[in-house]
């Protein structure tokens, strides 16, 4: 669940992404409940959220390990269901690589599996399909297995960081 501080930290994230370019296709990896998909729809025009909502996916993330993955991905669906932007696809972030071009997306949101290799995997995958000047963002800044992957695949480079610990780089 994202809670009031992290949502408004999304916001002003959305907000400054659109003043960098960006406001076409944005993916969310990790999509849990559908909080953030709403307020990522309200700042692009075209929305993928990914998420396998399954229990135990990340065993270091207790979102994966609370209340059955059913309920969540329910309220995913009421959530987002005013939406007319908004797809999803249900399954694991590699997965959906397939479904979308290289070079087509203006931003993707990294929130999913937040082990190491997890989040270098999403890193690697996901940015071949942001197009040049796009941004490559995520959750948990505060996470030195977020921090380790952004390092090894990005770089030192001047991140964005916005309250309720979101990150974001134009690349």
């Amino acid at each position: 669940m994202r809670d009031a501080f992290q949502a408004e930290g999304l916001r002003h994230l959305c907000d400054w992404a659109n003043k960098q370019g960006a406001t076409g296709k944005a993916i969310e990896i990790g999509a849990y409940s559908g909080e953030g998909t709403v307020i990522i729809a309200n700042y692009f025009k075209e929305v993928l959220a990914v998420d396998p909502w399954l229990n135990g996916y990340d065993i270091n993330d207790r979102a994966s390990q609370q209340c059955p993955m059913k309920f969540v991905f329910d309220a995913f669906q009421e959530r987002a269901k005013d939406c007319k932007n908004v797809s999803f696809s249900r399954g694991k972030s590699l997965d959906a690589l397939e479904f979308v071009d290289d070079g087509s997306c203006d931003f993707v949101y990294i929130d999913g599996d937040h082990r190491y290799e997890g989040v270098l995997a999403d890193l690697k995958g996901w940015r071949k399909k942001l197009r040049e000047g796009g941004i490559m963002a995520g959750h948990d800044w505060s996470w030195q297995s977020v921090k380790k992957a952004l390092l090894d695949e990005i770089g030192q480079n001047n991140y964005m960081l916005f309250q309720g610990d979101s990150w974001a780089i134009k690349l």
